[in-house]
């Protein structure tokens, strides 16, 4: 049987609140040091006014630079200065103006309104599919595995290009990457390979660019954007996109599924043909 990970104070959630202890940490000191999911000794700031100054000021508080002191999880295999420094090209997370300002003015036009309803329709397709396949499986339904998880997998697919028969590896690749229950050093392992597969990706974009995201960037930022930064970009929008979106999706649906489920008898509620996530998730 697998263990549930203990998740680190600022993971931990009381129904839809943050744990109590975070507010204890922010009515008192207001900082302390925890550990993170990847077994890294880091500050955790829980003050509006103090978050608001680590966030507004690059040269105390560094994206791009290493503080003095890091300490890299004894798990991971030891990375030199230039790997490393290819493994963040492109990572907006590892960034300080101006190169983020410099990434962000490059990649803000990719996501248009207009561009985004262009991928509308196929969205509208992935959740239909997903719908679909839960009712024909009939309760109980997983809403995290069978809804939550592979419906933003597959449209960053579609936003990054993904082939459709690379999908299924891709899915079970970030699914394991971001796995906290997966062990580090396997996670890490599994996170190469991804950006293996992206490098992929992005000399495929290179040589042929199509109509997704990463074709667009080469079209129109081919020469100001090195292939390690294409890489980090693509990898920053899989993890960006497919880790927030699962939770958010559950949590949104939860209280929805439950208000549905338990109004079933009533004359005025859905029919009673249709499951309560069916209407929640569509809407």
């Amino acid at each position: 049987m697998t263990t549930a990970p203990t998740l680190p104070v600022h993971m931990r959630r009381n129904g839809f609140d943050p744990a109590p202890e975070i507010a204890e940490m922010r009515d008192g000191p207001g900082i302390e040091r925890i550990r993170t999911a990847f077994d890294m000794d880091v500050w955790l700031v829980t003050r509006f006014a103090a978050v608001r100054e680590v966030l507004s000021d690059p040269a105390r508080f560094s994206n791009a630079r290493m503080p003095e002191g890091f300490r890299r999880p004894k798990d991971l295999p030891p990375v030199g200065p230039e790997e490393l420094e290819r493994m963040r090209a492109g990572n907006l997370l590892a960034a300080d103006p101006p190169d983020h300002t410099r990434l962000r003015r490059m990649l803000t036009p990719e996501f248009t309104v207009r561009r985004m309803r262009r991928l509308e329709p196929r969205i509208e397709e992935i959740v239909e599919e997903h719908l679909d396949a839960m009712e024909r499986q009939g309760p109980p339904a997983d809403l995290v595995a069978d809804f939550a998880l592979p419906v933003p997998s597959l449209v960053i697919c579609e936003l990054l290009g993904v082939p459709y028969a690379d999908r299924a590896a891709f899915q079970e690749r970030t699914n394991r990457q971001l796995d906290l229950s997966v062990p580090v050093r396997e996670r890490f392992r599994t996170g190469q390979e991804s950006r293996a597969y992206m490098a992929e990706l992005v000399g495929r974009a290179q040589a042929d660019p199509g109509e997704d995201m990463l074709g667009m960037l080469v079209r129109e930022h081919g020469d100001d954007l090195s292939t390690d930064e294409l890489i980090g970009i693509a990898s920053l929008l899989l993890i960006a996109g497919t880790r927030p979106r699962p939770t958010c999706s559950a949590w949104a649906r939860s209280p929805c599924c439950a208000t549905r489920s338990s109004s079933r008898s009533s004359a005025t509620s859905r029919s009673a043909s249709t499951p309560p996530w069916r209407s929640c998730c569509a809407g």
